[in-house]
Formats: structure tokens, C-alpha cells, sequence
């Protein structure tokens, strides 16, 4: 069934930050894992047991556009829109979720990523898998420069503290981070309507190991929860 798209735009400042890690392995960088209820790290929004991290950000957004993968003047993604059929060019960290390419959702094109975290009704272990475009643009971003990231959100949270999180790092090579930011300052909700979210945000002052954007949905250890999201059209351009 097709489904109607909005945007949302988005004015972010030029804070940046480092946060601390949870439990799981979030797959290196300086990102929070599983910052739902009993699965560390601080609340990601007032009152939600979120992903982990503390809030700060902003940047001057435009409407998104497609996201394809690689073409675009500048863009650093590969795969970002999923057309490949499958997830080359992405990292993925299960943390006791799953990731997939799929038909069943698309916005334009066929194919979209879903990334779900779901804990039983009855208790588990924390559920907050992630996923990366990791390291790109190498050589290519420069310190203190303005990146545009760009993706469409669609899908469903069922249940209590489920969050969905977008997050990009500015990489220093060996290790280790310059800057951290939460895109849109806190958690998003994935539901029933293709949403398109636009950011720009200023990089580091060290960009030796290029930048990442992950994305990751949280239910913590939750019981009954799920966040079941689709993304497409993931875009990452610097100037």
C-alpha cells in the first residue's frame, strides 16, 4: 500500500558532545548502546527510557531528497537507498535484533532497509540493534565543515520505551571521536507515515577517520516492546 510522505526540517546549532557507552557492543565510536531501562546510559528525551546519550545539536535543514547510492555531487553513502537489494555498504550490529533488505515498505524505488528491536512480552535480554554507514569520506570530508544528512523513516513502536535514534560521529583515525551529535537533539518514532528528515551539522575538528551515521532502534529490555522501522533514501553529502 502506498503511503503518504511528509518532511520535517530541522534548524541545528553547532554543539557538539561525547557520550558515554552502555551495555552491547554498538560496534565502536563514541555512541551510547541500548539506553532503554536496563540497558544503561541517560535518558535520550524527557521522561522516555531511551537510547542512551545526552541531547545537543541542531543545523539548518532543507527538504531531503533521494538518496541514491553514490552519484549525488558529494554524497558519501553506499546503498543508502537499498536498490542493491540487500544491506552492502552497511554495518550491523544485532544486539539481539535484526536488520534486512525488504519489498514490504519502499519510498520510491523497491527496496528499503528494516531494522527491528523487540523484546518478549514475557522478558529478554535488551534489544537495541544498530546499523552504520561507518568511516566514509575519508580524504574527501573536511574539519569544521557543514555535512547534510538526509533519510526517510517509516514503521511502527508498539509497547513502553521504544525510540529510535540517529547519530553522527566525526571519526578520528585510530580511534576515538571529535564530535558526537544526535540528530534532532533526542529519540524519533517511527510510524505509519514516510517521513523524511534533513539535517545539516557541522563536522569535528579532526575528520582523519571520516564520518558516521548510525541509526539504531532501542527497546531497552523492555518487556513487549518493538520498534519496527523501515528507512530509505539515506543520504550523506558534504559540499
Amino acid at each position: 500500500m502506498a503511503a503518504i510522505r511528509t518532511s520535517i526540517v530541522f534548524c541545528l546549532c553547532a554543539a557538539a558532545f561525547t557520550l558515554g557507552c552502555g551495555n552491547g557492543d554498538d560496534g565502536g565510536g563514541e555512541a551510547g548502546s541500548g539506553g532503554t531501562a536496563g540497558s544503561g546510559g541517560m535518558a535520550g528525551a524527557g521522561g522516555m527510557a531511551g537510547a542512551g546519550g545526552m541531547a545537543g545539536m541542531g543545523g539548518m535543514a532543507g527538504m531531503g531528497g533521494m538518496a541514491g547510492a553514490g552519484g549525488a555531487a558529494g554524497e558519501l553513502t553506499t546503498n543508502g537507498d537499498f536498490e542493491d537489494g540487500d544491506t552492502s555498504g552497511w554495518e550491523f550490529f544485532p544486539n539481539d535484533g535484526t536488520f534486512a533488505a525488504t519489498m514490504a515498505q519502499a519510498n520510491g524505488g523497491l527496496w528499503s532497509g528494516n531494522l527491528v528491536a523487540s523484546v518478549p512480552g514475557g522478558g529478554g535480554p535488551p534489544s537495541f540493534p544498530l546499523i552504520k554507514q561507518a568511516n566514509i569520506g575519508i580524504g574527501t570530508v573536511q574539519p569544521n565543515s557543514t555535512a547534510t544528512i538526509s533519510f526517510d523513516l517509516f514503521g511502527s513502536v508498539a509497547g513502553a520505551g521504544g525510540v529510535f535514534f540517529a547519530e553522527f560521529f566525526s571519526e578520528i583515525s585510530g580511534g576515538g571521536t571529535s564530535s558526537t551529535v544526535i540528530l534532532g537533539g533526542g529519540p524519533l518514532f517511527p510510524d505509519g507515515t514516510w517521513t523524511n528528515y534533513t539535517y545539516q551539522t557541522p563536522t569535528g575538528n579532526d575528520v582523519s577517520g571520516g564520518v558516521t551515521l548510525q541509526l539504531k532502534a532501542d527497546c531497552g529490555a523492555n518487556p513487549g516492546c518493538t520498534v519496527d522501522a523501515y528507512i530509505d533514501n539515506v543520504s550523506v553529502t558534504v559540499p
